[in-house]
């Protein structure tokens, strides 16, 4: 093949983009995570197999929002796009996750230069594969793959397949990507949402405080839910044959076995390459918070750490608040679900001040001893226009008395208000569409690439709350 450029490469760029435009040449295999659950281990898994073409990174936008909705035609135009998709999908050319970390090369030795593709390359050779030929989205779409594999020098000719890294499960109602590619594909990768949290939190504490990545952690429990409930609808609306869910614990421990079922799914050659993990053909090392390099797959890293790690009030929030996905996928039974007061309480409390909680104090009202937590649980419990430095206490435990309602004037109340207004957490809507999204979907447990072999609870046995969690 020529340097990337030619004239004659350029030729075959466009002879391949007119091939996958015919009807069946192309499969697209859209892979999308439900929390941190390894879909770049499963892209780079991919990257290097002949039949397969895939950028390095995911699609910061959806499918409806690459190309134009209706045909189009001359270089202003295809220019005018092609530069949108660079500035809208900046990880696929810096490789960035965010600010100036490169994502790709935590846990390994990646350079830049090593996982970016040339931005000002890739739009001239977009350009030029498009020529003066009218194109609407789909063609725009393909003609992006042909330019990333001509800009790298690639061969177009045993290419079947295009990874499409849908990192956000953005696929609307209505949306034109299974019209477009009716023989569409999905692998939904995930793993017990406990351990999951687990790792965003240990990634989160690299760069904040508690407070922040607890309040993060708040959110990001919001973000999988979301996510939930667009995979139910994913696997509601695709044939059985064409999903697949991938749990990443069990990906590292059935291994070759697991490799051997994805080639066997995708109808494709099974390769050493599809073994080890690769970034534009460079061996990567993952992105694994603890920064250990994983090339591949290995049966080490796929014991869950979770109930050993993660903190009881993280493990209470996510059971309590993502318990469906939890039972539904066939991961260890929860335990700790709470009804919507002491979930608020869990909240609040994740962070005190240990030795405040610790003690007691005299309050005559009452004509005995009340815990400070006694003292919070009635301000929380009390009306919104009552004043918490009315609560009476006197004597040797004046001052801790008077600290713990500064605590709670000043930093319960407000971190209450902001929990409801920052991350709305009273609206628990997204949690209850969940639920409700997978009771609706077929079991997820029979598009398993390789089954969960994490334990069920047996005795049929659950909390008091766990009917009514956030009652």
């Amino acid at each position: 093949m020529s340097s990337p450029g030619t004239t004659s490469s350029v030729t075959e760029a466009r002879r391949a983009l007119e091939h996958w435009a015919g009807p069946g040449a192309i499969n697209l295999l859209m892979i999308s995570p439900l929390g941190r659950s390894g879909s770049l281990l499963i892209q780079s898994l991919l990257d290097e197999h002949p039949e397969v073409a895939t950028f390095s990174h995911w699609f910061e936008v959806g499918y409806d929002d690459l190309g134009p909705s209706t045909p189009r035609a001359g270089e202003a135009a295809a220019r005018r796009y092609a530069v949108t998709m660079v500035e809208r999908c900046r990880g696929l050319f810096t490789g960035y996750y965010y600010g100036d970390e490169s994502f790709l090369s935590r846990g390994g030795a990646l350079t830049a230069e090593l996982t970016t593709l040339d931005a000002g390359r890739f739009v001239d050779a977009l350009i030029a594969i498009l020529g003066e030929e009218p194109f609407d989205r789909k063609r725009f779409f393909l003609a992006a793959y042909a330019a990333m594999r001509l800009v790298r020098g690639l061969s177009f000719r045993d290419v079947r397949w295009l990874v499409y890294h849908n990192h956000y499960l953005k696929l609307p109602d209505g949306s034109s990507l299974p019209r477009d590619f009716p023989s569409l594909h999905a692998i939904v990768t995930t793993r017990d949402p406990r351990e999951s949290m687990l790792s965003f939190r240990k990634l989160e504490m690299k760069i904040a405080n508690s407070t922040h990545v607890f309040a993060q952690g708040l959110a990001r429990l919001k973000v999988d839910a979301a996510l939930l409930v667009r995979a139910a609808r994913l696997w509601s609306v695709l044939p059985a044959e064409r999903l697949r869910i991938v749990d990443l614990n069990e990906l590292h421990a059935r291994g070759s076995e697991a490799i051997d079922a994805l080639a066997r799914w995708l109808a494709i050659t099974r390769t050493p390459s599809l073994e080890l993990s690769t970034v534009y053909g460079t061996p990567w090392s993952g992105n694994a918070v603890d920064g250990k390099p994983r090339r591949g797959l290995d049966e080490s890293f796929a014991a869950l750490r979770w109930p050993d790690l993660l903190p009881p009030t993280w493990v209470a929030l996510t059971e309590t608040l993502l318990g469906a996905h939890i039972t539904s996928f066939g991961y260890t039974r929860p335990s700790m679900r709470l009804r919507r007061p002491e979930l608020v309480r869990k909240i609040l409390l994740h962070d005190p001040y240990p030795a405040l909680f610790a003690r007691t104090v005299y309050d005559p009202s009452l004509g005995g001893m009340r815990t400070p937590r006694e003292l919070l649980d009635e301000a929380l419990n009390a009306p919104r226009n009552t004043k918490v430095d009315a609560l009476p206490c006197f004597g040797t435990a004046y001052r801790l008395a008077r600290a713990v309602r500064r605590y709670v004037r000043l930093s319960v109340r407000p971190r209450l208000a902001q929990v409801r207004a920052r991350y709305r957490l009273g609206e628990v809507a997204v949690f209850e569409q969940a639920e409700a999204a997978l009771e609706a979907a077929p079991p997820p447990g029979e598009a398993f690439l390789v089954p969960v072999a994490q334990a069920r609870a047996t005795d049929g046995s659950s909390s008091p709350a766990e009917s009514d969690p956030l009652s």
